[in-house]
């Protein structure tokens, strides 16, 4: 199957005869699968080395673990909200927050003693988000991003679809005009673009269609419906989507932090951690944040969570504050 998938990507490859066609084929699923061990490897060396640490003292993340122990290699962020609009019924006060928020979170998993060996952001908000400058860090995201690395992407803000078509709303769209925002593609293509290196790749959207300005909320409908979040999923390996509504939900922010976010945040910080082991995966952060957005919300936001068939489960940091 990776060999096909492999092919597929690579349609200027012409497999000849012979040995070397042989070694070809044979090496493509096996390097797939030394690289999947050893990340599996390397997070149970984590999670041993992290619970040692605990055994002895209390301190910032790592503090007790030797150099050796990253095996994630580095995180590359993209950070985008908008919350500052040319039509200010639009505005909306949690998204830039939540950027920061974020971007602090994950900065914390750097280090030589942390799960990342370094975390690389590229924070676009307010006027500096258009689709030229979410173009250019998909080409930051492939010149620099290694196949051990992870891609993290997170969205905030106002989103509209007219004829079926969604656009993420910059400061100056607006719901009559949003053709001035950023089309569909354009984020998907931040991690579904074959020229991607990274296998491991999530999305965090907390911004869905807006229809009437509805205070405390970011709109009436999803990103994506259900159906369209798998098609995208399975555009590619490992690629995870979580997103902050359903068709029948809201995006609900408080004054200074979308639920949202606030449920990655106390999921990072170890509340998502249910078995213990010291590190947040990402499976452990989707089922935490499912249940901490609906509890928060009473219901009226659910959360969606759909996993590309291909995907394995991956770390995504130590539990922060331990």
């Amino acid at each position: 199957y990776r060999s096909n998938l492999w092919m597929k990507r690579n349609p200027a490859v012409t497999v000849g005869t012979g040995l070397a066609a042989a070694g070809l084929l044979a090496w493509v699923p096996l390097q797939s699968a030394l690289s999947q061990a050893e990340e599996r490897v390397g997070r149970l060396e984590n999670a041993l080395l992290m619970a040692q640490a605990r055994g002895t003292q209390s301190s910032p993340i790592g503090a007790a673990v030797p150099a050796t122990v990253p095996k994630m290699g580095e995180l590359w962020m993209v950070a985008i909200g908008v919350g500052n609009y040319g039509e200010d019924t639009l505005d909306l006060e949690a998204p830039v927050k939540d950027v920061d928020a974020l971007i602090n979170c994950f900065k914390e998993q750097e280090g030589t003693q942390a799960m990342f060996s370094k975390v690389n952001v590229k924070r676009l908000v307010d006027d500096g988000v258009s689709s030229k400058s979410v173009r250019q860090a998909r080409s930051w995201l492939a010149e620099n991003a290694h196949t051990n690395d992870t891609i993290l992407v997170f969205v905030a803000g106002h989103g509209v679809r007219k004829f079926g078509e969604y656009y993420f709303l910059t400061p100056e769209a607006t719901m009559e005009e949003p053709e001035s925002g950023i089309g569909r593609e354009d984020l998907d293509r931040l991690v579904t673009w074959d020229r991607l290196n990274p296998t491991r790749r999530i999305l965090l959207y907390d911004t869905c269609q807006s229809g009437e300005s509805v205070k405390g909320t970011r709109g009436v409908e999803p990103l994506f419906p259900e159906d369209d979040l798998h098609s995208v999923a399975s555009q590619g390996s490992g690629i995870y989507i979580i997103a902050a509504s359903t068709s029948q939900g809201l995006a609900r922010e408080n004054p200074d932090q979308g639920v949202f976010t606030a449920g990655i945040l106390a999921g990072m910080q170890g509340q998502a951690d249910r078995n213990s082991d010291t590190v947040v995966t990402v499976e452990e952060l989707k089922n935490f944040v499912t249940d901490y957005v609906t509890d928060a919300t009473d219901g009226a936001q659910k959360v969606n969570a759909p996993l590309v068939k291909a995907g394995d489960d991956f770390t995504l940091g130590f539990v922060q504050g331990q």
